[in-house]
C-alpha cells in the first residue's frame, strides 16, 4: 500500500531512518542521528489511521505501527508486510478492575500475539510495565521493549540496554502527547530541540494527534467523543494553529536536509 524503500530515501537524509530490527546490526557510531518512529494507534478508526500514513508516505517516513485491535485495514497492513510492527497491549484495564480486555495480563497479550503473530517488539499502552510484565514478554518471544521514556528530562541515557530478562530496552526520546501535557509550545517542539545527532532518536505520534493536528490536553478531551464519527471528528481538527500535524511534518522536513 504506502511502503517507503528506506535505503532509497536514507541516501538523501542527513537523519538515518532505521527500525526496531535494525538495532542488532548498528554500532553505537551508526546510531548516531537515527531515527525511529513509531505509531502508536491506540484504536484509531480506519479513517484516522488511514490519514495518518498518507501523511507519512507524503512526508518520506516509514512509521513502526504498535497494534492495539484488528480491523480490515490493520488486517491488511498487517498481511501485506509493508510496515515493521510492535505489539501494544493496554494492561490498564487490569488495573481498574475491569477484565473486559482480559482476564489477566498473559491473556491480555496472547490475545494480540494470536491476532498478530510473529512480533517481536512490544510498547504497553500507557507504557505500562513492570517485573513481572517483563517476564511475560522474555516468555513469549518479545526481544525488544519500548516502554520507557526520556521526553522532558535533560539526563543522559544510552540509545538500548538489555535488561535482566534479556529483552533489550529502547527509550522513547520524544512523544506527542507528553509535549502538549507538558505545554512546550511552538518552540519547544522545533526539530532542533527534537532530534539530536550524537544518538539514536526513538520518536512516538499518535494517528488520532496527527489527525486532529492537536494542540492541547483540553483540545483532544473535547473531541474524544466523536473519535469513530468522521464528519464530527472533523469539526474539530485546528488546520490553522500549531500542533502535532505541523510537528510532524517539521520533523520530516528536517529529516530531509
Amino acid at each position: 500500500m504506502l511502503g517507503i524503500d528506506l535505503r532509497k530515501v536514507n541516501e538523501m537524509n542527513e537523519f538515518k531512518q532505521i527500525g526496531f530490527g535494525d538495532l542488532k546490526h548498528k554500532t553505537a557510531e551508526e546510531l548516531r542521528g537515527a531515527v525511529i518512529v513509531g505509531f502508536d494507534i491506540d484504536w484509531a478508526s480506519d479513517f484516522v489511521l488511514e490519514d495518518a500514513l498518507q501523511l507519512a508516505s507524503d512526508c518520506g517516513i516509514q512509521p513502526t505501527l504498535f497494534l492495539t485491535h484488528g480491523s480490515s485495514l490493520v488486517h491488511n497492513l498487517f498481511k501485506e508486510k509493508n510496515y515493521d510492527f510492535g505489539l501494544h497491549p493496554n494492561f490498564e484495564k487490569l488495573l481498574n478492575g475491569d477484565d473486559s480486555n482480559g482476564i489477566d495480563a498473559r491473556d491480555v497479550l496472547q490475545r494480540l500475539i494470536h491476532e498478530f503473530p510473529g512480533v517481536d517488539v512490544v510498547r504497553s499502552h500507557c507504557l505500562t510495565t513492570s517485573s513481572k510484565l517483563k517476564v511475560l514478554f522474555k516468555e513469549n518471544n518479545l526481544s525488544i521493549e519500548s516502554s520507557f521514556i526520556t521526553h522532558g528530562t535533560q539526563s543522559t541515557f544510552p540509545n538500548f540496554w538489555n535488561e535482566w530478562t534479556g529483552v533489550v530496552q529502547v527509550p522513547i526520546t520524544w512523544e506527542d502527547d507528553v509535549w502538549f501535557t507538558l505545554e512546550e509550545g511552538e518552540a519547544g517542539a522545533h526539530p532542533e530541540r527534537i532530534l539530536r545527532r550524537d544518538r539514536l532518536n526513538v520518536l512516538t505520534f499518535h494517528p488520532i494527534h496527527l489527525y486532529m493536528n492537536t494542540t492541547d490536553t483540553h483540545h483532544y478531551q473535547s473531541s474524544k467523543y466523536a473519535s469513530q464519527d468522521q464528519k464530527e471528528l472533523t469539526k474539530h481538527r485546528k488546520n490553522e494553529e500549531f500542533g502535532v500535524r505541523n510537528i510532524f511534518r517539521n520533523i520530516a522536513k528536517a529529516m530531509a536536509g
